[in-house]
């Protein structure tokens, strides 16, 4: 993946370009992440990232885990 000047994070005193994968599973590895459940869960990882200023690059809910790209 290449990344241009504006992907990189720019603040008063420093300038930054760090990514994170992500992946969570249920215990068990059950299909439960699914409907309002999923829809929930997408729903509070971008409020955490707004408050927190992350940029998601790619987010997949699926029944039994969750990808993240932060």
């Amino acid at each position: 993946m290449k990344f241009n000047s504006q992907d990189y994070r720019h603040e008063s005193n420093a300038v930054s370009l760090l990514n994170y994968h992500f992946v969570w599973i249920p215990k068990r590895r059950k299909a439960v992440l699914v409907g309002d459940i999923g829809r929930r869960l997408t729903d509070i990882i971008y409020e955490v990232a707004n408050e927190n200023r992350w940029h998601i690059i790619a987010l997949e809910v699926m029944p039994d885990h969750v990808v993240r790209f932060v």
